[in-house]
């Protein structure tokens, strides 16, 4: 379900501060530097499965990412890709500046420090979405970021066509559906990431059997709360140390994923009507969490809503 936000349903004193909560709301902690004092925008935001999308007529102004405010709000690693529909905006970062006409679009790391400057009245859509969610290595990401990307030609067009028909025609779905659109919408931007510099050299995985055996032992683990780093290199008869570097060069580290999975899998068993009479503890505890309050804890995190509302939404559309 989208949330719609409108300035104009603010007294002007209180555009500016109410606007900047409202992105805050919609992407990640930030602060917004407006050019004039009547603060116009609207934004309509929510979720696709695993990504979340805004968008938003901006005022004149920028949004800034400073190093202390990535130090307020850490995040896990997201990436976000900037399309721009009408007007202009600038992203800035990694040393790099991506200027944007209508029908562009750019990538840019909200995890990192980052500045994104738009003109009166520019039209955005805004796809963040886990780095997990992209099928390309960390590092690579990084280079592509504040690059510009031509939205009229190559993969980049067939992008922008998908997402303009998403948020210019949005269509009642359910659960299940929003998850496939949102891989879709993955799979869509990580060909077009892949076509901005299809010549960089894929970073080399260490072990890529045992990575997969590790993956595949969390899986089938994941009920167990006692699953910890210690007892998944016993399993595979590694050190601990060993199993960190070899996780953080996957993109992720042992705690990360253990976590993102149980809750994955509560989020999908919450939504699932056959599952309706299973309290939200009892999902929660066959999935490795059984705290009540600190699974709605990392739920609410990781969602931004509570497992009790989330599932009462999700039902009722079903």
């Amino acid at each position: 379900m989208a949330t719609v936000i409108d300035t104009a349903d603010w007294p002007v004193e209180e555009r500016g501060p109410r606007w900047q909560d409202a992105l805050s709301s919609a992407h990640a902690p930030l602060r917004f530097h407006p050019r004039t004092r009547d603060v116009r925008g609207r934004m309509r935001y929510g979720r696709l499965g695993g990504l979340r999308y805004s968008d938003s007529v901006m005022p004149e102004g920028e949004l800034h990412r400073t190093a202390a405010v990535v130090r307020s709000g850490p995040l896990s690693p997201e990436v976000q890709v900037v399309f721009q529909l009408d007007g202009r905006a600038t992203v800035l970062q990694a040393a790099r500046r991506a200027r944007m006409e209508a029908g562009d679009l750019a990538l840019c790391e909200p995890t990192r420090p980052c500045v994104v400057g738009f003109s009166e009245g520019a039209r955005t859509v805004a796809m963040t979405l886990p780095a997990r969610m992209l099928a390309l290595p960390p590092r690579r990401v990084l280079d592509l970021t504040a690059i510009r990307i031509d939205g009229d030609s190559g993969v980049g067009a067939a992008a922008m066509a998908l997402v303009t028909s998403l948020v210019s025609r949005p269509a009642t779905t359910n659960w299940r559906q929003e998850q496939r659109i949102g891989d879709a919408v993955a799979a869509m931007l990580t060909a077009t990431l892949e076509e901005l510099c299809p010549q960089a050299p894929a970073e080399p995985r260490p072990r890529p059997d045992l990575v997969a055996r590790i993956h595949q032992y969390v899986e089938a683990q994941l009920g167990d709360p006692e699953l910890d780093p210690a007892r998944i290199a016993a399993a595979h008869r590694i050190s601990v140390r060993y199993l960190h570097r070899l996780l953080t060069a996957d993109g992720t580290t042992v705690v990360e994923l253990i976590r993102t999975r149980r809750l994955e899998c509560c989020r999908r068993d919450l939504a699932d009507p056959a599952l309706r009479e299973l309290s939200i503890s009892a999902i929660a505890g066959r999935w490795g969490v059984p705290d009540a309050s600190r699974f709605s804890h990392l739920f609410r995190a990781a969602y931004g809503t509570s497992p009790r509302a989330f599932r009462a939404s999700v039902l009722t559309l079903a």
